[in-house]
């Protein structure tokens, strides 16, 4: 099944995060390694710029660092775990997408729907209630908190 996430993961990895936020990440990561996951991922993107910069930023933080090499060793570099978006495989969204996109700061979420566009499912695991709560009512697009995806999955 592949699903696009948004940074909320990357955040769970910083060195301040909290267990509950660590064991999130833990959990996804082995569900992505255990191949019942795949993650599509734009690129470039605010996902991609940020899991580098944090790569760099956090590399004297134990589990930060650790946590980050296993990301990006394991799944952003694994073609079976990781599929990526380049500019030449974008979609265009359909109208009703990117005008609830264009309301508010919803615009820098783009990059997400674009990834999404090019799944089957076209789903988004995201902590962003806004960003739920602005597509519950669109169809095109499956915009799942991450604590309903966990229950379900």
């Amino acid at each position: 099944m592949e699903v696009v996430v948004n940074e909320w993961l990357l955040e769970y990895m910083r060195p301040e995060s909290n267990k509950s936020d660590r064991d999130k990440v833990i959990k996804l990561l082995e569900k992505i390694e255990k191949g019942e996951l795949t993650i599509v991922v734009r690129n470039p993107s605010a996902f991609t710029k940020k899991c580098h910069r944090y790569r760099k930023d956090f590399a004297r933080y134990a589990y930060s660092s650790l946590v980050l090499k296993r990301f990006i060793a394991e799944v952003l570099q694994n073609s079976a775990r990781c599929r990526f978006v380049n500019d030449k495989d974008v979609i265009p969204l359909d109208e009703a997408s990117q005008k609830i996109l264009s309301q508010g700061n919803l615009g820098s979420d783009t990059y997400l729907f674009e990834a999404a566009n090019t799944t089957k499912r076209k789903e988004i695991i995201t902590t962003d209630v806004k960003l739920v709560e602005a597509f519950a009512k669109n169809h095109s697009f499956k915009v799942t908190l991450l604590s309903d995806f966990n229950q379900l999955f």
